[in-house]
């Protein structure tokens, strides 16, 4: 009988939390779809109503997340399960840029790269061109962080003024180019590679073949690498004002510059004229209120951000005579749909469909930043611009930081 009742106080128990849960979900699952729609609702009328943009204030290019040419479009709830790494348009920052250059309310610019995790020598080069307008209308940049990585340094050395955390550091060790040879590691455990090539210059088998990079290969290499480093320095020299050659001279002699330095690596940037100030955090923000030039009702320097000075634009008006229509392919080539990373052959296609069907299109640009990917998704994007090809419409194509295999097969026969 007392198992009885003991077993029957705990069913009856159960049953009566399982009830007083079942409210509680059921009460607490609208409330909380309420508040997130709500936040959804918020944020949508923060962007249809900007911010006004001060009458002085200072612009902040300071992007959060990888540096794209084309947002990925991605599915809300996948996005918001899975997560990723921030995505900012470069299109936007040049934009914002130059809009910023003929706009009599900025005063000028902050660059702070602290939160990209890289920066392309070609992506470089696209917003130090719009730098160099922004420069050209007598307004100052001013670039601030605590370490600045040699792929950093390329944009942040074409700033009027470079300030630096005196304990942070600025990495600079050229470019080189590594891969691994597995010829002694397939005798080894007796695999034996048949490899047909056409050309002395195909180099993509070579690990298979060799232990080491062969002559050929090695030109080639040193060829490219030799060129971009060119481009490296001179911009680099150019936006600090050195000699021709000094960048070079300064890496060749630096165990002797920091021994003379004493260890300080931070003050032999500065002796060297590639940082111009080392402060810490605060004195940072006092002395970015002096070059700045613009103040905030509550203290300090006005400030603007990038995407809020973007928002605050105008839409630019098309042209009368039509418009041009760019189609991005970035990311590795794929069959089917676009997504994070990966350029589908069908979202191109239709794209390019899209725009061919435009009467105001009057030409198209492809513009390609991939590394290649599956031949299929490359030769249905390539039938499709050799069909578009026929017709009157200019087709061009444009290669950002990288075009390599399916991506030179789309611009063969263009401009």
């Amino acid at each position: 009988m007392f198992l009885w009742r003991w077993l029957k106080a705990i069913v009856v128990g159960l049953w009566r939390f399982l009830q007083g849960f079942n409210k509680v979900v059921i009460t607490l699952l609208p409330l909380v779809v309420l508040v997130y729609v709500g936040f959804i609702v918020f944020v949508a009328l923060q962007e249809v109503s900007p911010e006004p943009i001060p009458d002085r204030t200072a612009l902040l290019i300071k992007p959060e997340g990888v540096l794209v040419e084309n947002r990925s479009q991605r599915d809300p709830v996948d996005a918001f399960l899975q997560g990723s790494q921030g995505e900012v348009l470069l299109f936007g920052l040049t934009r914002a840029i130059r809009s910023a250059a003929e706009d009599e309310r900025i005063t000028a610019i902050v660059l702070d790269l602290q939160d990209l995790p890289t920066l392309t020598t070609a992506h470089a080069q696209e917003l130090i061109a719009s730098i160099k307008l922004f420069k050209a209308a007598d307004k100052p940049v001013i670039a601030v962080g605590d370490y600045f990585a040699q792929s950093h340094y390329l944009l942040v050395s074409q700033a009027d003024h470079v300030i630096m955390n005196p304990e942070g550091g600025l990495e600079l060790t050229g470019f080189a180019f590594y891969r691994n040879y597995l010829r002694k590691f397939l005798d080894n455990i007796y695999v034996t590679m048949n490899v047909f090539r056409v050309g002395e210059n195909k180099s993509a088998v070579e690990p298979y073949l060799r232990d080491d990079m062969s002559p050929q290969q090695r030109e080639v290499v040193a060829s490219w690498l030799g060129d971009v480093w060119r481009t490296y320095t001179d911009e680099v020299e150019y936006g600090r004002g050195l000699e021709p050659g000094a960048l070079n001279a300064f890496i060749n002699t630096f165990p002797e510059r920091l021994e003379q330095a004493q260890g300080d690596a931070a003050q032999l940037m500065v002796d060297a004229g590639l940082i111009d100030e080392l402060l810490h955090e605060t004195a940072r923000e006092s002395r970015l209120e002096e070059l700045i030039g613009a103040q905030s009702a509550a203290g300090g320097y006005q400030i603007i951000t990038t995407d809020h000075y973007l928002a605050a634009l105008p839409d630019p008006e098309p042209a009368a005579d039509g418009i041009v229509a760019i189609v991005t392919v970035e990311g590795e080539m794929v069959p089917g749909d676009s997504s994070q990373g990966f350029a589908g052959a069908q979202t191109v296609v239709e794209q390019l469909e899209a725009a061919n069907a435009d009467d105001a299109v009057k030409a198209i640009v492809l513009r390609i930043n991939s590394p290649g990917g599956s031949v299929f998704a490359a030769e249905v994007m390539r039938q499709k611009l050799l069909e578009m090809k026929e017709q009157s419409r200019p087709m061009i194509v444009s290669m950002g930081p990288l075009a390599a295999s399916g991506g030179v097969l789309h611009s063969r026969g263009r401009g």
